[in-house]
């Protein structure tokens, strides 16, 4: 009997994680080879003719994640730890802050499976609906590594991204550290520290300079002497500046005093910056585990 064999061959994913144009969002750029199916023909006494070929098309496909709404990456993590442990079929969404995505696995036969891609779009970013057949290891290692290479690099700005806190802050910004700088703090007046703080962290909220942006405290105490200088501001307005961090107290407080405050209290003020999850803490023992044990 006439018939038709089929076989299936997989595509392969690439995918890159930079910063995207908006402050805290972080682009995806996923770089899909096509999948390959080969039909080839067979008559009634099991003759193969010429099989077909057909690829499908490699295609670059664009979309973000929102920092303050999707916790885009953590989602990731807990989906791809599901396709290891050979869920049929699973999925995560995700919000851009307007436009929205879906990443959807179906789990096959022989360690493959079928990756759906799809992104609602906006006007700077044209929809798609992808599928594509993948080896399921080069899957999850593809996504996850790429998302730990780009977190442990200078590519990503935790300071944009992730909530933070003054000390964490400060341990991103000063070359030093905290405890130099927990000195230099405690002996100066209440102007003055006030004067460095602020100095300190507008380096840290310059984002258009890239990361890592970071000086060694003299820079710093430099820079902080011309801090209050052509600031439209009276000085009811600043006293009430330098009152959000740091209360009258600290003018008869002693320098061990001020230092436990800044320790204490201070440092674990929200710094602002960014509203997603700590990216760069986020590992999956779970995954490394098991793409140790398909290496």
């Amino acid at each position: 009997m006439a018939g038709m064999f089929y076989d299936y061959f997989d595509g392969y994913l690439r995918v890159t994680f930079r910063n995207g144009p908006w402050r805290g969002d972080i682009e995806i750029l996923l770089q899909v080879s096509g999948d390959t199916v080969a039909t080839t023909p067979c008559d009634d006494d099991f003759e193969k003719g010429e099989p077909q070929i057909a690829v499908a098309e490699d295609v670059v496909l664009r979309c973000w994640t929102s920092a303050s709404v999707s916790s885009f990456f953590l989602h990731m993590v807990s989906w791809l730890e599901a396709v290891t442990c050979d869920v049929a079929e699973c999925a995560f969404f995700w919000d851009g802050e307007g436009p929205e995505g879906e990443l959807r696995w179906f789990g096959g036969q022989r360690n493959s499976g079928t990756l759906s891609l799809v992104w609602s779009g906006r006007h700077d970013s044209p929809a798609f609906e992808h599928k594509v057949r993948l080896e399921k290891v080069q899957m999850v290692r593809t996504l996850y590594q790429s998302f730990r290479e780009f977190v442990e690099s200078d590519r990503y700005d935790p300071i944009s991204y992730e909530t933070l806190l003054y000390g964490e802050i400060f341990d991103l910004v000063v070359i030093e550290g905290r405890e130099t700088l927990v000195k230099e703090l405690a002996v100066r007046d209440r102007a003055e520290a006030y004067a460095l703080i602020g100095t300190i962290l507008e380096l840290a909220y310059e984002f258009e300079k890239g990361f890592p942006r970071r000086a060694y405290i003299a820079e710093f105490l430099r820079m902080s002497k011309i801090y209050w200088e052509g600031r439209s501001i009276d000085a009811d307005e600043i006293e009430a500046q330098i009152a959000y961090l740091l209360d009258k107290a600290w003018i008869d407080w002693t320098v061990d005093q001020r230092s436990r405050f800044v320790e204490d209290e201070l440092f674990l003020f929200s710094g602002g910056g960014g509203f997603g999850e700590s990216l760069r803490a986020l590992h999956s023992p779970l995954l490394e585990s098991w793409l140790k044990s398909h290496s």
